[in-house]
């Protein structure tokens, strides 16, 4: 499906996503994904993010797919850590 990011008139990504617009059935992959990022990155983690469809409201269940990526402290990460899983 994919789609451009929007801007203002200044400029700025207008952030179209947001927890409120997450469908009900794709509520629990995004726990559980929030949950395994925390387990495996603990304190090293500094925020976790969902973008794509499903936090803009309009995942097809069945075809989409969930983007998610993790923002990490600098000095806390483990260098021998390749995967979460």
């Amino acid at each position: 499906m994919g789609a451009f990011w929007k801007v203002d008139d200044s400029g700025y990504l207008v952030n179209d996503a947001g927890l409120h617009k997450i469908q009900p059935e794709f509520v629990n992959l995004v726990d559980i994904t929030s949950r395994v990022f925390i387990q495996n990155l603990g304190r090293s983690m500094h925020s976790c993010y969902v973008t794509g469809s499903i936090p803009r409201g309009i995942a097809v269940r069945g075809l989409s797919d969930l983007d998610a990526f993790a923002i990490l402290k600098k000095g806390e990460i483990d260098p021998g850590k390749k995967k979460l899983y």
